[in-house]
């Protein structure tokens, strides 16, 4: 006789203190000014009796990797769950703290980033003290808050716009989890759209629509709403960002309904439920000036950021030296290469793909159109972010995405073309080798 699935579940909130600053957008001068809604850190464990995951979702823009491994290095000390079984996920809110902070950082800045480690390995280990026992769903709806932002205008510039023609995902996928009675305990909510409902005039911390989202949801099913964001780097609601709460609401509401609609259709996962994980590490390539023989022209810490084609550029730079971040650089023979993992989880026939990277709609498409697992949940912003990752047709037209955005990673340049193809490769493969 198969062992029942048990399932831990944990929220604890990680709201920062009123006047650290926000990050998401540049253009803010100052410190958050209130709070509009609690941040919380969420954590799901599974046992099968062979294999623990945890799987924990944060409403931040994103996390560190040293932040990543510390977090895991103190569950894993603490619990029988491997580090390697652990998975953080962002919902990617611009209306939330920067979570990471440097040496000239206040100590206000520190003390907060420091406790978010213990927070969040905290809500873990409470989660696995309460393992119960637990039966699994899934199910799939639509909703159609979000637009393609990459708009081409008629001198072929590309701004931060709509784009009707260009792809999104409008999939909504839920995990449905139920105690062995029946009554509901979870419901992990998988879509891809950036959280910038609210604009950089916003200077109240909030969980922004996920959050609005998750609430809708749990008054409807009582159950405790995760969210995970999805493939949404050129994705962002329709209508854009705006500086009211209305429009949270509304967003909110209209994934929150496909949610809903998703929890109810759901269909038990076939029995037993048997979990698996896998991760491996990989070298980013950076698209660094190189010279004749493929050898970098310069060290990193001298390099220009000569791509930077926008009339912004010097405003960029300026406001991003303002925001504290380490980019784990390495330099080899074949240039410059970026520290990142890839990782996925089997959840009975649900394949979990998860990337540091700021994905574009179209990578996540892919992923779920080549797993060896029929359902799928692709998580972007997971384990750290290194930076955005265009598709490599992308590159031929610049853009935001492109041309600019790195500068905020601190990096010499962005992501080469051959990230998105390699990312994609390994998540599949390490899909297929759990399917």
């Amino acid at each position: 006789m198969s062992t029942p699935l048990r399932v831990g579940l944990q929220r604890v909130p990680i709201t920062p203190p009123v006047g650290i600053m926000q990050i998401g957008y540049f253009a803010r001068t100052h410190g958050c000014e209130y709070v509009h809604d609690d941040l919380y850190a969420t954590a799901l464990v599974l046992d099968d009796g062979q294999t623990k995951l945890a799987w924990v979702t944060c409403d931040l823009l994103f996390l560190h990797a040293e932040s990543v491994a510390r977090i895991r290095q103190e569950v894993a000390q603490r619990t029988d769950i491997p580090a390697e079984h652990i998975m953080l996920s962002c919902t990617h809110t611009h209306s939330g703290p920067i979570p990471y902070a440097g040496p000239a950082q206040s100590e206000r800045d520190h003390l907060y980033t420091n406790g978010l480690v213990y927070q969040i390995a905290g809500a873990v280990c409470a989660a696995w003290a309460r393992l119960e026992p637990a039966k699994l769903g899934f199910g799939r709806s639509q909703a159609h808050i979000g637009a393609n932002r990459r708009e081409q205008r008629s001198d072929g510039q590309v701004v931060l716009g709509n784009n009707p023609a260009g792809p999104t995902d409008p999939e909504v996928g839920v995990l449905r989890i139920d105690r062995a009675d029946g009554s509901p305990l979870a419901a992990l909510v998988n879509h891809a759209c950036h959280a910038v409902a609210l604009s950089a005039a916003n200077y109240g911390i909030s969980a922004d629509w996920p959050g609005a989202m998750r609430r809708t949801v749990e008054q409807a099913t009582g159950a405790t709403c995760l969210f995970v964001q999805g493939g949404c780097a050129d994705i962002n609601p329709v209508g854009g960002p705006q500086a009211g709460y209305e429009r949270v609401q509304q967003l909110g509401q209209a994934a929150g309904g496909a949610a809903i609609q998703a929890w109810a259709e759901s269909a038990p996962l076939p029995d037993p439920v048997t979990l698996g994980a896998a991760l491996r590490p990989l070298a980013l390539p950076l698209l660094g000036p190189l010279d004749a023989a493929g050898q970098p022209v310069m060290p990193v810490e001298q390099v220009a950021e000569t791509r930077v084609r926008m009339p912004w550029a010097d405003y960029v730079r300026a406001r991003a030296e303002r925001f504290p971040w380490k980019a784990i650089i390495q330099e080899s023979a074949d240039g410059w290469h970026i520290a990142a993992e890839v990782q996925a989880f089997r959840i009975g026939d649900i394949a979990v793909a998860a990337a540091p990277v700021e994905p574009f709609v179209e990578i996540g498409l892919h992923i779920k159109d080549q797993s060896a697992l029929p359902k799928v949940v692709f998580a972007g912003y997971s384990n750290g972010l290194v930076g955005y990752l265009p598709t490599p047709s992308a590159y031929d037209i610049g853009g935001y995405e492109v041309d600019l955005s790195y500068i905020y990673y601190h990096l010499p340049a962005p992501l080469a073309p051959a990230c998105a193809p390699l990312i994609e490769d390994t998540l599949t493969s390490l899909i297929r080798g759990l399917a």
